[in-house]
């Protein structure tokens, strides 16, 4: 059997994968929002099978709009109300995962597909899809729905404000310094603040300082990278931001950084490089937030081991 996990860029390989297919598709998906046909672009003769109840569409879940743009053009619709599965069939290729067909799902979720390739799981796959095939969505029963549906709270452009809003991942190279004692009573007062904040009594509350202003926000990750005053460097697992303080002092500037961890031992680099390769190596090199990818997926996966 051949399978591809698929956890980044997930709606962008649906959307083209239902564009270039040819013959018929089969897809089974509870929730299908206002922007659902623009992702899942069916065609007529398709066959799609979501959650129509009106509890989804009074709650935004399911917008029946999005349903009658795809019936005008021939797409046959069902309703299950208590379906949960997210399966679509194209041709010879089954993807099966978490992701409803939402704004949300695209934008700000962490979703997992599986692409099957083999010849009779997709046949399996279809085979399910048609079988949920019982109560066809009518004209007069969209007419119903669309009396009764309301946009899901916040809206598209609230979800697009709080995606922008996740906590990020930092890579941060620190060095041992001496701390200006003029600076020292801000750092204790922060390290205070920070022990009440602190969520679990298992974990550590380590810091760092940082010349100038930098934008580490409570609740983003950091992975250090530090090198002790003999030149001997580690790399420690991500500790999570819990309490933050810029402190100036004329023309001076320190930020304060304070994290929760979950261990306070270090890995020495030299090892960390050997096994992270090339490619993770070459971006750690940098400090500044780490995006989605292989190489976040291939350092969290080793620090996780590690530690």
């Amino acid at each position: 059997m051949t399978t591809t996990l698929l956890t980044t860029g997930v709606w962008q390989e649906l959307t083209r994968a239902v564009r270039d297919n040819t013959g018929p598709m089969y897809a089974a998906v509870p929730y299908f929002s206002r922007s659902g046909n623009r992702m899942l672009p069916l065609k007529r003769g398709d066959i799609l099978v979501v959650n129509a109840s009106d509890t989804a569409v009074a709650s935004g879940q399911t917008c029946p709009s999005a349903l009658r743009r795809l019936t005008n053009k021939g797409v046959k619709v069902y309703s299950l109300e208590n379906l949960h599965a997210k399966v679509f069939v194209l041709g010879r290729t089954a993807y099966v995962g978490s992701a409803n067909v939402s704004a949300s799902s695209k934008e700000y979720l962490v979703e997992a597909v599986v692409a099957i390739h083999d010849r009779n799981t997709v046949a399996a796959a279809k085979s399910f899809v048609t079988g949920l095939c019982e109560a066809r969505v009518t004209d007069s029963e969209l007419d119903r729905l669309e009396a009764i549906y309301r946009p899901p709270r916040g809206g598209p452009g609230m979800r697009k404000r709080q995606a922008k809003k996740q906590p990020r991942l930092w890579i941060a190279h620190i060095a041992y310094e001496d701390l200006d004692p003029s600076f020292v009573p801000a750092l204790r007062k922060g390290r205070t603040v920070a022990k009440t904040k602190k969520t679990d009594r298992r974990r550590y509350v380590d810091e760092f300082w940082w010349t100038g202003e930098k934008a580490f926000a409570v609740g983003d990750s950091v992975v250090q990278i530090y090198t002790y005053e003999d030149g001997t460097v580690e790399i420690f697992p991500p500790g999570k931001v819990i309490e933050r303080k810029t402190v100036r002092k004329g023309n001076r500037c320190k930020t304060f950084v304070y994290l929760e961890t979950p261990s306070d031992c270090g890995i020495p680099y030299s090892e960390a490089r050997k096994q992270l390769g090339q490619a993770v190596t070459r971006r750690l090199r940098r400090d500044g937030p780490l995006g989605s990818g292989a190489i976040r997926e291939r350092l969290l996966g080793y620090l996780a081991t590690q530690t």
